[in-house]
């Protein structure tokens, strides 16, 4: 068994790693170093892996025909998270298939700004806290504005959306360590100072 190309047991392991990894990329603002901290010994383990394991199929001879077109499908795989990443695919798609459902959680949190909503799913985000955005410039909240946190699969992070009706943000950087990114339209994402 061990003297064969790695099989589909290793090709579900890679799939499962670059799903996770992908998840995380779609997060509102893009959780790098936790990405990087989790991508990098999962991938040299997987890359080592594949490579004794095809150096030792090769050495053996006892390799399939074929076996070396179908034992690149992890590095396939590889490249396509890589560019995933660099085209921000997965944020772009998590967020357009969310818009509608987003909508309609700002319209409902602006019918009650006064209630804090509860954590629950909006589209394809885990949210929470839905309420006004404080200006940092008066210190009150805009009108209309909805600013709520979005869960994260197996990391405490502190990112979440923003919907501002006029205008953007008071700053990219604010006194609380919190930075602002512009998705689409009036929505913002932001990223907290770390604190969870």
């Amino acid at each position: 068994m061990i003297d064969k190309p790695p099989g589909l047991p290793f090709l579900v392991f890679c799939s499962g790693g670059a799903a996770v990894l992908l998840i995380w990329a779609s997060h509102p603002s893009w959780l790098g170093f936790e990405t990087f901290l989790y991508g990098l010994p999962v991938g040299l383990v997987l890359i080592g892996y594949w490579a004794l394991r095809m150096a030792w199929a090769d050495y053996r001879g006892t390799a399939p025909s074929g076996a070396f077109n179908r034992s690149l499908i992890p590095w396939y795989i590889a490249g396509v998270v890589l560019l995933a990443f660099i085209t921000d695919a997965p944020s772009w798609i998590r967020f357009t298939i969310s818009e509608q459902s987003l909508a309609a959680y700002v319209r409902a949190v602006n019918e009650n700004p006064e209630r804090r909503e509860p954590c629950h799913r909006v589209g394809l985000y885990y949210v929470c806290d839905g309420a006004r955005h404080p200006d940092l410039l008066t210190e009150k909240e805009v009108p209309g504005s909805v600013r709520f946190a979005v869960g994260n699969l197996l990391l405490c992070s502190d990112t979440g959306l923003l919907w501002l009706p006029v205008g953007e943000p008071s700053e990219s950087m604010d006194s609380d360590g919190e930075s602002y990114r512009h998705i689409k339209g009036r929505w913002y994402s932001y990223s907290g100072d770390g604190n969870c």
